[in-house]
């Protein structure tokens, strides 16, 4: 009896636990963290910020920044059911991600990115339309889809 009870304690104290494979925790977007950048501005290195299926619009989720994290941002069920939109045009450009001097453990994984527009002489980085990698940015960037984009150099 006593030896099913240690076992079930620990079970629990397992699954209660929001921690991934890589040791650090997973924040859910948006059922901890109401938008894709305010998950990623919580989390830590080796953390995950797992975003559930739906279209992401507005700020918080487009112009997204990792700032220098070493961290995971990855879809739930891929680039079929996570959508960022980025609502541009040329008059307002927007991009989904600015990945800039993001370190080579970090990943983007499984988004599709619609409607970012870049300018040239835009005040953050010239061109680029759904996304910006720029100044040593070196994560892997995996399973995302980039539709209807635009650049105007």
């Amino acid at each position: 009896m006593k030896r099913t009870i240690h076992l079930l304690s620990a079970v629990l104290i397992v699954s209660g636990l929001a921690v991934s494979a890589a040791g650090g925790e997973i924040r859910r977007v948006p059922s901890d963290y109401p938008t894709i950048q305010s998950g990623i501005d919580a989390a830590l290195p080796g953390d995950i910020v797992l975003v559930a299926d739906g279209v992401y619009r507005g700020p918080g989720n487009r112009e997204i920044a990792f700032g220098r994290k070493a961290i995971t941002v990855r879809s739930e069920r891929g680039p079929r059911n996570c959508i960022i939109d980025c609502e541009a045009t040329k008059e307002e450009p927007r991009r989904a991600f600015y990945l800039i001097g993001v370190p080579t453990e970090a990943s983007l994984e499984g988004f599709t990115m619609v409607n970012g527009v870049g300018v040239e002489n835009t005040p953050i980085l010239d061109a680029g339309g759904a996304l910006v990698c720029g100044e040593g940015a070196s994560l892997t960037i995996r399973h995302c889809v980039l539709v209807h984009n635009r650049s105007y150099c």
